[in-house]
């Protein structure tokens, strides 16, 4: 992870032990926290929020631009407890709300880490399949008795 410039955070609240950051990753990324949250339905709120905003349309030279957002959520304690982790979590989370579609956030949770494992442990046999020139391909024409020369593919 990198050092952020001040710039690129922003801290609303005077308080800074509640105080809620926003820091960007990279281009399209940032990261949240929000350290005052006590429960699911309070993070919630908050996401449900922050997109309220980004939806707002903003005019820049004349053209209506409308942000979207997909959000991948962890939370400390429960599902990680060191930064790393934490955020390999919320990239889960991320990778499958995109798949969703647009506007999406999804809660990490301990099966999408095993989905990741067996979708890595898939692409691995089938690399190794390759390599080894262990697939092959049958094709099994269906042919239509009622009609003469047909075939279903």
């Amino acid at each position: 992870m990198e050092t952020f410039r001040l710039s690129d955070s922003v801290l609303p609240s005077v308080d800074t032990n509640n105080a809620v950051s926003l820091s960007r990753v990279s281009d399209s990324e940032f990261i949240s926290i929000l350290p005052s949250i006590q429960n699911d339905a309070d993070i919630t709120w908050a996401v449900y929020r922050m997109m309220q905003v980004l939806n707002i349309p903003v005019e820049i030279d004349g053209h209506e631009i409308v942000m979207t957002a997909n959000v991948g959520i962890s939370i400390y304690p429960s599902d990680a407890q060191e930064v790393d982790a934490l955020l390999n979590h919320a990239k889960m989370a991320l990778v499958d709300a995109r798949e969703k579609g647009r506007g999406e956030f999804l809660f990490y949770n301990k099966e999408m880490n095993i989905n990741a494992k067996r979708a890595l442990q898939l692409e691995s046999q089938l690399h190794l399949a390759l390599e080894r020139d262990e697939l092959y391909l049958n094709f099994q024409p269906i042919i239509l008795p009622w009609k003469q020369g047909a075939l279903k593919k």
